[in-house]
């Protein structure tokens, strides 16, 4: 797997990746799936991802799925991330609808994800197309299944369209990250709130 060229595409950047929470809503400026298109250096070809990214309703990153390809050639593979602490030996179990489970093994493990990876055919990506919701389940070190549903909702029209030109690209990335950061100044604005508050309490008895 090219990781050098994966982890260069910002929008599959898997910061601050956590386990639950409810999924953010997504929009026609922030849509599901997007196609992301840059040249490989080393193939001197260009290398597309048709990717989603999970996320909590503050914004922070749960999982991705990215199905990559190259220019000219037919093979595909569906390259995931999820969060570390994960059991590596059963990989991460990709099912659309009711569909056969598929196995991706993991590849690599960061500090931020572990990055999984397995080859995809055009059976699958039609699956993909006519389906509802992928499933995405990791096991975690007391063997409990961790699942991720990512909608399919918008994967025809990323996978089948044109890639987003760069400057929407970067648009979309600083939409996400002010309102992570929004979130979470919110979020400690509560936490001081609460703490004040508990502290008047505990003063006043």
């Amino acid at each position: 797997m090219r990781f050098g060229t994966l982890l260069a595409v910002p929008i599959l950047a898997a910061a601050a990746l956590m386990p639950a929470g409810a999924v953010q809503a997504q929009s026609a400026d922030d849509p599901n799936w997007m196609k992301v298109c840059t040249q490989d250096p080393r193939v001197k070809k260009d290398m597309c991802l048709v990717t989603q990214e999970l996320r909590t309703a503050s914004g922070q990153v749960m999982a991705s799925a990215a199905v990559r390809g190259f220019e000219g050639e037919q093979r595909r593979s569906l390259l995931i991330a999820v969060p570390t602490g994960m059991v590596i030996e059963p990989g991460v179990q990709v099912q659309v609808d009711g569909g056969d489970p598929l196995k991706a093994e993991y590849q690599v493990c960061m500090q931020s994800a572990c990055w999984a990876e397995r080859a995809v055919n055009d059976a699958f990506i039609g699956s993909m197309k006519s389906g509802t919701t992928m499933r995405l389940t990791a096991y975690n070190r007391e063997g409990r299944q961790v699942p991720y549903d990512l909608t399919l909702s918008g994967f025809t029209a990323a996978f089948d369209g044109d890639a987003i030109s760069p400057d929407r690209l970067a648009a979309i990335t600083q939409d996400r990250q002010n309102t992570l950061e929004k979130n979470q100044e919110d979020f400690a604005a509560r936490l001081r709130a609460a703490q004040r508050e508990a502290l008047e309490a505990s003063s006043g008895n």
